[in-house]
């Protein structure tokens, strides 16, 4: 577990540097989406949902798992 433990602690460190000026979204469906900061809530906003919300940048991963949640 001390191999995962580290890798986790890096993905943190990773996460805390990460710019003001973004947001990451992650979806139960695997896929990870960097967006403009507040372009989530904005578009829930206006579209009621989160499903198309512009993206960055986006790429999927298999070991990612969770249920969907509204904001």
């Amino acid at each position: 577990m001390t191999s995962e433990l580290t890798w986790f602690r890096r993905l943190r460190r990773v996460l805390s540097d990460m710019p003001d000026t973004v947001e990451v979204t992650v979806r139960a469906t695997g896929m990870v989406c960097l967006h403009e900061r507040g372009a989530t809530d904005r578009y829930f906003e206006g579209k009621g949902d989160t499903d198309n919300v512009p993206e960055i940048s986006a790429f999927r991963i298999n070991n990612i798992r969770g249920e969907e949640a509204s904001i």
